[in-house]
């Protein structure tokens, strides 16, 4: 098992996604059509399936397991170390993890690391008035740098993971580095920036009329990116399904326990 496992990795056989969206437009009800390729795994920080749980068929939820109430950024690190460690000794504990959402996760990582940094809970290390000026922008570097390299060590150990990936994260409108406007994950620092990327797909949420559209190219206001064939898209650059039925070809599939 431990060889298969490894080998279908090597090859690719998974999909990652950031999911960027207002609340309300589909990100987590898509996130449980991966229960398709085996048990989905989702890191609860916004509490959207509590509101969802009467919506969602029996079957569907036998095969999702939710894992929330993480008090710091070092439990929810330690329960991914445990998922690659299952992984690695042969097993599949899910064919898909999904955290719901990032921009509260990076709300807890941004609080940890002012906390590091000596910085008063609730305070904004760049614009403090309780310290001197010079100690200000000591601080503010510290926890800007802690914070970028947290994050990225956070996906990185998601990735590594040799199953599907999803990140839901909400949107905001963000100034880029060449001063365009355009939809970002919402929260603070660059990093989020730069997040797109990161990831084989990064696919932006909307609902308009009670119906949800998930779009997949670039637009004149959204970086997104997909590695999917043409015939899953439609002519204007949108999943032609509103779920992730779509990564069929490309998904890790759990095995079958026998």
């Amino acid at each position: 098992m431990k060889e298969e496992i490894l080998s279908e990795t090597k090859n690719n056989t998974r999909f990652s996604v950031l999911a960027i969206g207002d609340s309300g437009t589909g990100k987590t009800t898509a996130a449980l059509t991966a229960t398709a390729y085996g048990t989905l795994i989702v890191l609860d920080f916004d509490g959207k399936l509590k509101e969802l749980k009467d919506k969602i068929p029996a079957e569907t939820q036998k095969k999702i397991k939710v894992v929330s109430d993480f008090k710091t950024p070092s439990e929810v690190k330690k329960y991914l170390l445990v998922l690659k460690a299952e992984f690695e000794a042969g097993k599949s504990p899910c064919a898909t993890i999904c955290i719901d959402t990032w921009s509260r996760l990076s709300e807890m990582l941004l609080r940890r690391m002012q906390a590091s940094a000596g910085v008063p809970e609730g305070q904004d290390p760049s614009i403090s008035d309780l310290v001197p000026l010079e100690q200000q922008k000591r601080l503010q570097f510290t926890v800007w740098n802690l914070f970028t390299d947290v994050q990225e060590s956070f996906i990185s150990l998601l990735k590594s993971l040799p199953c599907n990936v999803i990140i839901n994260a909400h949107v905001e409108k963000t100034q880029m580095e060449d001063g365009t406007i355009m939809l970002a994950v919402s929260g603070s620092g660059s990093f989020r920036k730069a997040m797109p990327q990161m990831f084989q797909n990064t696919l932006f949420f909307s609902a308009q009329a009670g119906e949800y559209k998930i779009r997949a190219r670039k637009s004149s206001n959204a970086i997104a990116n997909n590695g999917l064939a043409d015939k899953w898209l439609t002519k204007e650059g949108l999943l032609i399904k509103p779920n992730y039925s779509v990564f069929e070809e490309t998904a890790y599939r759990q095995p079958e326990v026998k």
